[in-house]
């Protein structure tokens, strides 16, 4: 039986952890092997197995289409949150749930401290603070925030970016959103940290790499590193007409949890440049070639 259950293993974070390697005995499970939303599931696994830990990295993260598909964002995000949570006391499994900036709405130029007052707006947002109140409310386990999060794998904004560098295309980005890219490799080593620590913590913690740029500086770094030189013209909010709101200030200030949970960080920059030489020389350069070019 495995010590440590992690969920949503087939994202972006999930398999980042599997990459990172620093945890023994898990066990980690896709959609496939267990659906969240399904509580009979989620019991009987906690039951038999009894890890010490549950990672719970499943998400919905389509930002723009909870929008539409309100109740599958609510049942994901929210309703099987509070599940998880009371699963995990039933267990004796403490639980770390990946939660999000866009809990906040991003007014004034301050970063967010883990004890900010939150208003989400959109239903993505108001889904995930529903489920960062469902842990809180159990006591079940803490609750960690990330922003910007981006790796190579899945549809996510570098990804997005390095592809259309890549294939010389001209680009448009958002200039006046404000916040910090984190590679899901940094805040993976951190997860790692936490729970071989055994910290077993509640509350609202944050971690996210260091420094706060716009979509559009984070655009042109992708493109620095990628040694590209096409066009990428800044744009405002109001030109890309996303369907959901997004903050426009949304920098996480995470000086008290690295503090706290001895967790090493490292700058935005640092992590882009990471994440891309980590593709180059994944699977000899093949995964590169094939996915990318």
């Amino acid at each position: 039986m495995a010590q440590i259950i992690v969920t949503g293993a087939n994202g972006q974070l999930g398999r980042s952890l599997q990459v990172c390697k620093q945890l023994q005995d898990v066990r980690y499970l896709s959609h496939n092997d267990l659906d969240i939303c399904d509580g009979t599931a989620i019991r009987q696994l906690l039951n038999e197995e009894k890890p010490s830990w549950l990672i719970n990295c499943a998400a919905y993260t389509a930002v723009d289409a909870a929008e539409t598909n309100t109740t599958l964002a609510y049942a994901i995000n929210g309703r099987a949150v509070q599940t998880l949570a009371d699963s995990c006391l039933e267990s004796d499994t403490h639980l770390l749930h990946i939660s999000t900036d866009y809990v906040f709405s991003g007014e004034g130029n301050r970063p967010h401290t883990e004890n900010a007052v939150v208003h989400p707006e959109g239903v993505y947002a108001k889904s995930k603070r529903m489920g960062e109140v469902a842990v809180l409310n159990s006591a079940a386990g803490l609750v960690l925030r990330t922003s910007w999060l981006y790796s190579y794998y899945e549809r996510n904004f570098f990804r997005t970016i390095l592809k259309k560098c890549l294939e010389g295309a001209p680009l448009r980005v958002v200039s006046d959103q404000i916040g910090t890219p984190t590679w899901a490799g940094n805040l993976a080593r951190a997860i790692c940290q936490i729970v071989s620590n055994n910290q077993r913590l509640t509350g609202v913690y944050h971690f996210s790499d260091l420094g706060t740029c716009s979509w559009f500086d984070f655009a042109c770094y992708i493109r620095k590193v990628a040694g590209t030189s096409n066009e990428i013209i800044p744009i405002h909010t109001s030109e890309w007409q996303a369907t959901a709101p997004r903050p426009q200030f949304s920098v996480l200030d995470s000086a008290w949890t690295r503090a706290l949970l001895h967790l090493d960080a490292e700058s935005w920059l640092t992590g882009v440049e990471h994440c891309y030489n980590s593709l180059v020389q994944l699977k000899e350069g093949r995964y590169f070639h094939e996915e990318y070019k």
